[in-house]
């Protein structure tokens, strides 16, 4: 920009310099005229207003030239500015494929791990269900192997004195069995009330967990319907900002609708400026002949006589200017060409972007696909893993059940029957007592089993109850961890939504106030026009109030020489001429003529009139109304009368020139040089500048039509830097979402490689239990007593009884024994059940925190949705009062086109009449030149003649030579 500062400055420098320059030549010129001894020439005054408007053409030109070099300027720089975007662009547009192309990579390999998973999960459940079949066999052959009984026979010879033995005997075991039977009621009765106590105590922890879960899956419900809310007010919300940009859209319609109707309006006032122009040029170039007409009259009386050495240095310097602004716009049109090249090279490269986008684009959509559908794959696995969690956990605990059944089954059975053979009459009294003890032995065995049963199927049943209530407990805890998942995922989604609804509004506020601020410019240029109009119809005034100047001192000098010619002798008139008369100037006022041809002229004493008054580069377009219309209508059938009533005094003129011409040439001649190369010289150099302007013009439409282009390339670049930043923002998106599903695939190999694990160390515990089992099973005791009777019977009766105390002994130790390991179990599961209880406490307090952290987050929703119902009010607060800004400004510029449209009418008026008194100023002027031509003696010669009909030398003229010549000059009235 400093650049082109300097640039400018310099150019201005040297406009001011040639400004500079002109007025020393015209200053010398004065003084070289005013030096020259005064001679019979005529005025050449006419010429310097012509070399005073092509300079003024020429400075203008290289003005225009110089803006145009900068605009130029401007649109390379930038044009290489949007070159530098255009690949800085296309290099991040490389980096996101080859980000995206590694995705793709990373998603091929997590499709692959996510099938090998799947397999893997397969082969897991058939091993499974292989494990339930094997399982199930080896119970069912263990079972079957549990028939085998332990039967000892003792055979013994009785005393002689057995009674009072045996009654002693059956006395001492019934006592003892009586009091072994009480010790293990006692003992059991302390063992069963403290698992009483203990199942109690678990009953009321999974009361108090069961309220919780209750109490929060209430909770989950209502935070379902709370969601449920949210889903709605999101929708009522999407619904309003869609209405508001609908309401929006419509409002900025009309108002662009309004606004086009003003450019039409606006569009039709500078039409009619442009007409007022070219009559004002009109009137411009007829006040220019009738000033040269009275020059030359005044040339009639004055007969001076000037040098012309100095028009031809100034006609030489003129056409090396022009052979300057030529080349300055071949140079400017190089330019213009090598900038429509780079807009055609940025449009291939943006369509080339626009596709390779839209490419991307629906490659991330691809990607959205897959990464969904990976999420779901996800969620099923995770889902697959948590059942074979508890398919293994209900295994574990079904082999346990089945291990302790069967090693409950295990226990020995001893059935002791005792066979002696009596000596005199023992056999009979051996039995009796052998039945006795017998029986009383299954009985007290048969009462404490069916005892024991009792209370192990009542402690079962309370297990096998707090069981299912644990697990009825875990699958709701699980159900609801999936309800908490499940709002997870929600929320997730919510705050996507969230941000996609904050992102659309950020968006709808910036479309809103680029489209605002782009009426406000439009706006602002509708002003600026109106200010120029203003400006162009206040010259216009002051302009009006020249020409009547002109006017009333044309009025005045056509006095005099009606006052000149009235003195003079009647007789020298033609016959066929006659005085003005009241009819004449009546009928000539009443000919308006306008010439084809307009040009600007330089007034001496009066303000500098431009050829280009009222010319601008604005591009609208519109049309009038009904009654404007036919104004107009009849305002250009009035004018095309004029124009043909100003050809017909044209073709007059040239007949009246001439007939004068004739005249001259029959007069006595006179010594005069030739101008008439001078003419067609500023003939060339006017139509050169002619050809300069329209060439101007043509490279200011070339440079309109680059900056348009370079505005389309902006605002595309700014389109696609705001996709590509999407784009990166949607990378970097999947990324963490690539992340999440790494580490998922991790944890879910991690819980594969422990339930493979798992799954060996069940195998190998089952293996060793079963072999435990079949070891125990294989152990058989066969146990014969074949005994003597002796006469010794006290030793006998001794041993029995040391046996059967040995025996009593024994299975009180083995019931002992058998009871501590069942008990043992109990504890285990009691204590295991306690640990399931802990760890569902730990669970429900993580869903208790979680729950506030959904109720928090849900608050914090809340109030996002009352600051962006709050922002969405605000917003239309906003665009209702810069719309009814808007509306009064259009209000106030349609009041200003009524005034602007009441000028023009009043300008037309005018028009009107400078127009007749144009018409009745030439009709004097035709009268006078009529006066002129009738007098004989005071005809000049031909002055453009050097020899006369002889061939000789012509004497010096006294005569004017705009006579005998058409004028030749930017008014173009007269024809040679």
């Amino acid at each position: 920009m400093q650049f082109l500062n300097d640039r400018l400055a310099s150019y201005l420098e040297k406009v001011r310099q040639l400004e500079r320059e002109n007025c020393e030549l015209e200053r010398r010129i004065q003084e070289r005229s005013q030096q020259q001894e005064p001679s019979l020439c005529p005025s050449y005054q006419s010429y310097f207003r012509t070399i005073e408007e092509l300079q003024q053409k020429i400075l203008c030109n290289k003005a225009e030239n110089a803006r145009l070099a900068v605009e130029v300027d401007n649109a390379k720089l930038a044009t290489d500015d949007f070159r530098t975007k255009y690949e800085t662009e296309l290099s991040l547009r490389q980096l996101v494929e080859s980000d995206i192309n590694g995705l793709r990579r990373i998603l091929d390999e997590l499709t692959l791990c996510k099938s090998d998973l799947e397999a893997q999960v397969e082969s897991l459940k058939e091993e499974l269900l292989c494990l339930k079949r094997n399982h199930e066999e080896e119970v069912n052959t263990l079972r079957c192997q549990l028939g085998d009984r332990l039967n000892i026979e003792v055979d013994a010879a009785p005393t002689v004195d057995l009674n009072r033995v045996l009654n002693e005997t059956r006395s001492l075991y019934e006592a003892l069995v009586e009091t072994n039977r009480r010790e293990v009621e006692e003992w059991y009765t302390t063992q069963t009330e403290e698992l009483n106590k203990q199942v109690v105590s678990s009953s009321e922890q999974l009361q108090s967990y069961q309220a919780e879960i209750i109490e929060l899956r209430r909770t989950v419900n209502a935070l379902e319907i709370e969601l449920q809310a949210q889903h709605n007010l999101r929708n009522s919300l999407e619904n309003t900002l869609n209405e508001s940009e609908a309401r929006y859209s419509s409002q900025l319609s009309q108002v662009q609708c309004l606004i086009g109707s003003v450019e039409s309006q606006l569009a039709e006032i500078r039409a009619d400026l442009e007409r007022q122009n070219q009559e004002y040029q009109v009137l411009l170039d007829v006040r220019a002949r009738l000033e040269c007409e009275i020059n030359t009259y005044r040339g009639l009386l004055d007969s001076e006589d000037c040098n012309y050495q100095s028009y031809f240095r100034t006609i030489e310097e003129l056409q090396q200017k022009i052979l300057c602004a030529k080349s300055e716009n071949s140079k400017l049109m190089v330019q213009v060409d090598n900038a429509k090249l780079a807009a055609d090279d940025f449009r291939t490269k943006y369509q080339s972007e626009l596709s390779l986008r839209q490419l991307v684009e629906s490659d991330i959509n691809s990607l959205r696909r897959i990464l969904d559908e990976l999420t779901l794959c996800k969620s099923d696995l995770e889902a697959q893993v948590e059942s074979l969690k508890e398919e293994l956990l209900s295994l574990k605990r079904n082999h346990e059940e089945e291990v302790n059944t069967l090693r409950c089954q295990l226990g020995d059975r001893l059935n002791i029957e005792v066979d002696a053979a009596p000596s005199v009459d023992l056999n009979r009294v051996l039995n009796e007592v052998r039945s006795t003890y017998e029986a009383v032995v299954e009985t007290n065995r048969r009462e404490v089993e069916e005892w024991y049963t009792t209370q192990t199927e009542e402690l079962n049943k309370q297990v096998v109850s707090s069981s299912e209530q644990l697990q009825s407990y875990q699958a709701e805890i699980i159900e609801l961890r999936r309800t908490v998942n499940a709002l997870e995922i929600e929320l997730q989604a919510q705050h996507n939504l969230r941000n996609s609804l904050e992102n659309t509004l950020n968006e709808s506020e910036a479309r809103y106030s680029s489209q605002l601020s782009q009426v406000q410019c439009l706006i602002g240029s509708v002003e600026s026009q109106l200010a120029e109009i203003r400006a162009d119809l206040e010259r216009q005034n002051q302009e009006y109030q020249v020409l009547l100047d002109v006017r009333a001192r044309l009025e005045c000098e056509i006095n005099t020489y009606r006052g000149l010619l009235d003195s003079e002798d009647c007789n020298t008139m033609p016959y066929n001429c006659c005085p003005p008369t009241p009819s004449c100037r009546t009928s000539c006022a009443s000919r308006p003529c306008v010439p084809p041809s307009c040009h600007g002229c330089t007034l001496p004493g009066a303000c500098n009139i431009p050829a280009n008054v009222g010319s601008c580069n604005w591009f609208c377009e519109g049309s009038f109304n009904g009654s404007e219309k036919e104004t107009m209508q009849f305002l250009n059938d009035r004018l095309g009368s004029y124009l043909e009533k100003v050809r017909q005094l044209e073709r007059e003129n040239c007949e009246l020139e001439r007939r004068i011409q004739e005249r001259s040439q029959q007069q006595e001649p006179s010594l005069c040089p030739s101008y008439q190369s001078y003419f067609r010289t500023i003939e060339e150099l006017q139509q050169k500048i002619l050809c300069n302007k329209a060439e101007n013009a043509r490279l200011v439409v070339e440079v309109d039509n680059a900056k348009l282009a370079t505005d389309d390339f902006r605002t595309k670049y700014q389109s696609e830097l705001s996709l590509r930043q999407l784009v990166e923002s949607d990378i970097n998106g999947l990324r963490r979402i690539l992340d999440e599903l790494t580490l998922c695939r991790s944890d879910l190999e991690a819980q594969v490689e422990s339930l493979k694990e798992e799954l060996l160390s069940l195998k190998q515990n089952h293996e060793q239990e079963v072999n435990t089992l079949r070891c125990q099973l294989g152990d058989r005791l066969n146990i014969e007593v074949d005994a003597a009777p002796s006469v010794d019977l006290n030793r006998v009766l001794n041993e029995v009884r040391s046996t059967y105390e040995a025996v009593v002994e024994t299975n009180r130790r083995e019931v002992e024994e058998w009871y501590t390991t069942q008990t043992e179990e109990l504890n285990k599961q009691v204590v295991s059940s306690s640990e399931q209880l802990q760890s569902y406490q730990a669970e429900i307090i993580e869903l208790r925190r979680t729950v506030n952290a959904l109720e928090i987050e849900l608050q914090a929703q809340h109030n996002l949705r009352n600051s962006l119902e709050n922002t969405l009010n605000e917003s239309e607060a906003r665009y209702s009062s810069q719309l009814s800004q808007v509306q009064c400004l259009i209000g106030s510029v349609e009041s200003q086109l009524a005034e602007i449209r009441a000028d023009l009418e009043r300008q037309n008026q005018e028009y009107q009449v400078l127009l007749d008194v144009r018409a009745r100023l030439e009709c004097e002027i035709n009268t006078y030149r009529g006066l002129l031509d009738s007098e004989d003696c005071k005809l000049p010669c031909n002055p453009c003649a050097t020899t006369n009909a002889c061939d000789k030398p012509i004497g010096p003229c006294v005569s004017n030579p705009c006579i005998s010549r058409s004028r030749c000059g930017p008014c173009n009235t007269f024809g040679c």
